[in-house]
């Protein structure tokens, strides 16, 4: 069992989940069905502001090999959002996400979240299949320092020839995919150096970005999407800890 470790502050920018449907057959997804919804995931109690938006963003993708980056896309979706705009559920054409900004309230109460209104989107658009799946978290890291070594704060970051190491490195960046947990699965994380903040230049700024990826079609039920959530993280949350060396773990120990 994966040990939970909480931060009293958390490098945590946003983590969200992302599902694609597949309607059932006689039940295409129309926006009738909004204020049912709307009430079953906790109305303007929980949600008080609703809005209607065109997202453009990353759309995860449901053949493996392309799903990496996803393609981007406008798509119409409707926003119900908490009174301190950190807690937002969105919806649309066979389309559901969650997102938590900060602060985070932890992983329990997200992944209940997040079925909830799995139950709520499948009692009002009936579905046979999740097309796809996501799980995704972007961190960012700053270190205090004019200059920063980086393996003494990360355990992940290239390798490079001494003729490289002469000056200080800028705009480091690298990327990986490997295979996940469950067939179809992708894991896959970002690893890049921001640009220098001129209002504070004595520090460095790292995001890092987890994405863990159900990429084959699976039934469209709890048990299966609540697994696949756990599975997923898991995998983010192992490496996110493997990534990181004492001495930049303790950064986030600090109130």
């Amino acid at each position: 069992m994966l040990d939970r470790r909480i931060y009293p502050n958390p490098p945590l920018v946003e983590v969200y989940s992302e599902l694609l449907f597949v309607p059932a057959d006689d039940r295409a997804w129309d926006v009738l069905g909004l204020s049912k919804f709307y009430e079953r995931i906790g109305g303007p109690d929980r949600f008080p502001d609703r809005r209607e938006a065109a997202a453009f963003g990353r759309a995860i993708r449901s053949d493996a090999r392309r799903a990496g980056a996803g393609k981007r896309s406008a798509r119409r979706l409707w926003q119900f959002i908490s009174a301190d705009g950190n807690t937002v559920t969105q919806v649309g054409d066979n389309t559901l996400v969650l997102n938590q900004l900060p602060p985070y309230y932890g992983w329990d109460n997200f992944a209940q979240d997040t079925s909830r209104a799995v139950d709520a989107y499948l009692a009002v658009w009936p579905a046979k299949a999740v097309e796809a799946m996501g799980l995704h978290y972007i961190d960012s890291i700053v270190i205090p320092g004019e200059t920063v070594e980086i393996e003494e704060y990360f355990n992940l970051f290239p390798v490079l020839p001494d003729q490289f190491l002469e000056r200080p490195l800028i705009n480091l960046a690298m990327s990986c995919e490997v295979e996940g947990d469950g067939e179809g699965e992708l894991f896959s994380f970002t690893f890049r150096q921001q640009e220098e903040d001129e209002d504070d230049p004595l520090q460095a700024v790292f995001r890092l970005t987890w994405d863990y990826r159900a990429t084959l079609p699976f039934a469209a039920d709890r048990a299966q999407i609540s697994a696949f959530l756990d599975r997923a993280h898991k995998r983010t949350s192992e490496a996110f800890r493997a990534s990181l060396t004492p001495k930049c773990a303790a950064l986030f120990e600090r109130e």
